[in-house]
């Protein structure tokens, strides 16, 4: 018997469909967790609705194994930048008062804006590195706070510049559920990174 459960991302066209819909039809398809976005854990929805998403999911029988909140956080805008990062903090103090264990992010630049900086060409990849990692500070204290587990994919998206974990060590990461280290959601390794980012600047 498998000892982890296999769940999809709500991404795509399914961000666009109601969550009763997503629900119904990913339970239909087999799989056993979503991963919703922010399309439907909207931080500006009150945390009431945000708990009933969970819970109807759970009341399906899935379970939500990560709450995907992908902002980008290169940008030549500072305000711009600013108000992704304050969403993404609400995105994991929310994740933690619904009780789901993982909130993952991003760092962008997203090769789909037309109007996203190019690393390299609009901005230097030392300068993106320095937003990216100003705002996985902001994250780890919140993780900290919220009790949750941040993961990260870790590159200057589609941009030409090295892997993160070029630089950084490999740390398995906690997963949701009673397993712990082991949770039903187990994924391949990936980095704690409150710990990588910490280590990241002691080196």
């Amino acid at each position: 018997m498998r000892g982890w459960k296999v769940a999809f991302l709500a991404g795509l066209d399914y961000a666009r469909m109601p969550a009763d819909s997503v629900i119904a039809s990913l339970k239909g398809l087999g799989y056993e967790g979503i991963e919703w976005t922010t399309s439907h854990f909207d931080v500006d929805l009150p945390v009431a609705d945000l708990r009933a998403l969970v819970g109807k999911t759970r009341d399906a029988g899935m379970d939500v194994s990560r709450i995907m909140a992908h902002e980008d956080l290169v940008s030549l805008d500072d305000d711009a930048r600013r108000v992704r990062i304050d969403r993404t903090v609400r995105a994991i103090h929310a994740a933690g008062e619904c009780d789901v264990a993982t909130v993952g992010t991003m760092t962008g630049p997203a090769p789909w804006d037309a109007n996203a900086p190019k690393v390299g060409r609009d901005i230097s990849e030392s300068a993106a590195w320095a937003q990216v990692f100003e705002a996985y500070a902001a994250f780890s204290t919140a993780a900290e706070a919220a009790g949750v587990v941040h993961l990260v994919r870790g590159r200057l998206r589609h941009a030409g510049a090295r892997l993160l974990h070029a630089s950084l060590p490999d740390r398995p990461a906690r997963q949701p559920g009673a397993e712990g280290e082991s949770g039903p959601f187990a994924r391949n390794p990936l980095r704690e990174l409150r710990r990588s980012v910490g280590r990241a600047r002691m080196g």
